[in-house]
């Protein structure tokens, strides 16, 4: 959430101050073709009213073995009974 908010360094502050000594801090770059952003354009497009059946349909694509096997998901979900509605 970083990359959200406007001090950041504010923010590293106070994580810091809550931390307890021992604690870890694990940071993460939200990339534009990550899972995360994927999944929010997918809902952006389809609405929430149907999240469940998308999280299913969309499966396959985040949880293939490989690259060549997510972009095959990914045609497959593209052909399939939403096509209609991708961009």
């Amino acid at each position: 959430v970083l990359c959200f908010i406007a001090d950041a360094a504010s923010a590293v502050r106070e994580i810091a101050r809550v931390l307890r000594p021992g604690d870890r801090l694990v940071l993460g770059v939200l990339g534009r073709w990550s899972v995360w952003a994927m999944s929010r354009r997918l809902r952006a497009w389809f609405g929430w009213k149907d999240r469940k059946a998308l999280a299913a349909e969309l499966k396959p694509i985040y949880q293939a073995s490989d690259a060549t096997a997510a972009e095959a998901a990914l045609q497959a979900f593209k052909l399939g009974a939403r096509a209609d509605q991708v961009g």
